[in-house]
């Protein structure tokens, strides 16, 4: 998630607890970005909250995939078992490595 800039640190930290998020810190860089920890099976609905907040430039959750079991939101993609999947080919596209 994003903060506006015109917002100070007691602001974010109030708007982060107020909508269910507590904020762990920002990513190295520049881009502003931080991570926020909420407690488990809140993630959609504090990253909507935070969404529509004023001072809050964007919000979405963190998706984490685990070997095996594949989101709701990929399971169109995949193919029949033992062959390989649009999801599989998917993967490789967005690793360069070809891990995955």
């Amino acid at each position: 998630m994003r903060f506006s800039a015109s917002l100070d640190d007691a602001a974010r930290t109030r708007l982060a607890r107020a909508n269910g998020g507590e904020r762990l810190g920002r990513l190295y860089g520049r881009s502003g970005v931080e991570r926020l920890k909420v407690a488990a099976g809140q993630e959609l609905a504090v990253a909507a909250r935070l969404g529509r907040a004023m001072g809050v430039e964007w919000a979405e959750p963190d998706w984490q995939l685990v070997a095996g079991s594949w989101p709701a939101a990929l399971a169109g993609l995949s193919g029949a078992r033992g062959s390989e999947s649009r999801a599989d080919r998917a993967v490789d596209l967005v690793d360069p490595l070809g891990r995955g």
